[in-house]
């Protein structure tokens, strides 16, 4: 029989003591689950780990909602650890805020409205080596990623999941170095933080005007024709103002394509990047330049940036052009005769020859770009 003190004890004091009599030590109240996120309904998108110079409010990852409908951030768990004791952070009431559909928002150590700290957990620390990150909401997984294992992050360059796998969350993410030539988000480190990431490159793929990847459709022999070159711009040699004609027969991408340009046993190569497919239609001619802005390349209204960004650097003498495809196959070649400054030199279908180009008002020069070219008379030049 219960005495007196009992009666007079509060229920919950009660209940406690009698846990406690029963040696109930390791008792954990159940999680009480305030947030209301699904499994991959975030998913984590990008992350820096190893910036330049000290980590110290240099460190952050990205966080996508792919669910369709506002997500607020109120009682998600973040993890991040690597080989030491996990770090875990609760997004408290007065500092949650909603992401919206197809938003892209940050987590970082850097102060609150940062660039890369929408949100600011001033205490997290990402390990360049062997670190994971994950999103918890209760006892259910959110979104983890795992990095560094097999080699650390590039220094300065932040790890990104390829912008297309958002449409296939449920299959293995593509996750790569932010691509080189991207912009500073704060003159040292490279990466795209709170914004859309860019593909990640894939063996013989590349992204179509759509921004989709697929495969890439090479060029074979007798795709193309070699039909016009400018190589010698007036005055000091000009890298965007030089320019080659093709003439397409079948339908192909210049993705991955190598011209190379021989003289007096001297031979430059100019490799096509791979990355955007730049398709070509049969049927046509087209002008492939270091850059498609008429006022950087001396005038040309139409012209395909396949040589961007560095340009083209032809000799200025005669000499052999060569394109291969992306496996090294020779798809034309043309022998050409020395150049003069300002001056396209054209090849002549019928005659078989190439000459010295006469129209004027197309560009800058002088020459038929993108056009049928000037007949050539008494054999040649």
């Amino acid at each position: 029989m219960a005495g007196p003190l009992m009666h007079k004890l509060p229920v919950l004091v009660v209940l406690a003591l009698l846990f406690t009599s029963c040696d109930h030590q390791d008792f954990q109240a159940p999680k009480t689950k305030v947030c209301n996120v699904a499994f991959q309904e975030l998913l984590i998108t990008e992350l820096m780990a190893n910036p330049v110079g000290a980590d110290n409010e240099k460190e952050w990852f990205e966080i996508y909602n792919a669910s369709g409908h506002p997500i607020n951030l109120d009682g998600l768990d973040f993890i991040a650890a690597g080989t030491g004791r996990p770090k875990t952070h609760r997004v408290l009431s007065e500092l949650a805020f909603t992401i919206q559909p197809n938003q892209y928002i940050t987590v970082g150590n850097a102060v609150m409205g940062a660039q890369t700290a929408d949100y600011s957990w001033p205490e997290m620390v990402l390990p360049n080596a062997g670190g994971y990150i994950e999103i918890w909401c209760a006892d259910e997984l959110i979104d983890a990623v795992s990095y560094g294992n097999l080699a650390e992050p590039s220094q300065g360059r932040s790890w990104q999941r390829c912008v297309l796998d958002l449409e296939k969350p449920d299959q293995s993410p593509t996750w790569c170095d932010v691509d080189a030539k991207t912009d500073t988000y704060d003159g040292e480190n490279l990466g795209t933080p709170g914004q859309q990431n860019n593909a990640c490159p894939m063996p013989d793929h590349c992204l179509d005007e759509e921004g989709d990847l697929r495969p890439i459709t090479q060029a074979r022999l007798w795709d193309l024709i070699i039909t016009e070159l400018y190589p010698d711009t007036p005055g000091a040699d000009d890298p965007m103002g030089e320019w080659i004609e093709i003439y397409a027969f079948a339908d192909f991408d210049l993705a991955g394509m190598v011209l190379e340009h021989l003289s007096n046993d001297r031979t430059r190569q100019f490799k096509i990047p791979d990355t955007k497919c730049l398709p070509l239609k049969a049927g046509r001619f087209y002008v492939l330049s270091g850059s498609d802005n008429m006022y950087e390349n001396q005038g040309i209204k139409e012209a395909v940036p396949a040589f961007s960004p560095k340009g083209l650097t032809l000799y200025n003498s005669s000499g052999t052009l060569t394109f291969m495809n992306k496996d090294g196959e020779i798809v034309a070649q043309a022998e050409h005769p020395a150049p003069k400054s300002g001056i396209s030199i054209g090849y002549d279908w019928d005659s078989e020859t190439w000459c010295n180009q006469r129209s004027i008002g197309i560009f800058d020069g002088i020459g038929t770009p993108g056009q049928t070219n000037d007949r050539c008379t008494g054999g040649g030049q």
